[in-house]
């Protein structure tokens, strides 16, 4: 075996990283004002069940599951004609604004979130709809939700790394069952839109990235 095949190391599901001696921040500026915008940058990156994906630029500290956070999420995403970013997850409906796309990066204003039960007129009235209020339960919103609109329930295994904190670099490794189908994604986020597009050139994703509503509709 060739030193460059042992420097592939599986880490998770399909994902695999081809190993630095360094990580591709290390000599990166600070970013001292990175917390001054509202404004999260992320591009986001999807694969079927069985594609290899393998990550460039990380060192031996990223194959390490306990410096990542785990969660898992059950949503029901609203597949709604203008794309926006809409679901609900417990007892509130998230949306989460999109401010503008440049160069495949998307902005966005931090996550609003309505209340099922306590903010049912306020959903209305953000979806174009006057019927959501006056139910008893959340469960009687989301019935009506899903008979007003196209829905797709998404179930999401996900595990977020910190990267470089002085720039907020994150990336989101998961796995997601809709449909039946199993399919794995990855987002690059940052407050810094410059830091999001040479964290993906340096991670080596090549491929097109993608908003989440437009691949589900896709499914």
């Amino acid at each position: 075996m060739s030193n460059e095949d042992n420097r592939i190391q599986p880490l998770i599901w399909q994902f695999k990283i081809n190993l630095e001696d360094k990580p591709f921040w290390q000599s990166w500026p600070l970013y001292e004002k990175a917390l001054s915008t509202s404004e999260k940058y992320e591009q986001r990156f999807f694969w079927s069940e069985h594609t290899p994906i393998i990550l460039n630029g990380l060192s031996r500290e990223a194959l390490w599951l306990s410096a990542y956070e785990f969660e898992t999420h059950s949503d029901c995403y609203l597949l709604l004609d203008d794309n926006r970013n809409v679901k609900f997850r417990h007892k509130k409906l998230h949306v989460k604004p999109l401010v503008s796309i440049n160069n495949h990066i998307m902005a966005y204003k931090p996550k609003i979130k309505f209340h099922l039960l306590k903010e049912a007129s306020e959903i209305g009235q953000f979806l174009g709809r006057t019927d959501f209020s006056g139910f008893e339960s959340k469960s009687q919103v989301k019935e009506k939700l899903r008979d007003s609109f196209v829905s797709c329930d998404v179930y999401k295994e996900a595990f977020t790394l910190d990267l470089m904190n002085s720039a907020h670099i994150t990336i989101e490794l998961s796995r997601i069952m809709s449909n039946g189908t199993v399919f794995y994604s990855l987002v690059v986020e940052s407050p810094i839109a410059k830091c999001v597009e040479e964290a993906v050139v340096a991670l080596g994703l090549t491929k097109q990235s993608q908003d989440y509503i437009s691949f589900l509709k896709g499914l």
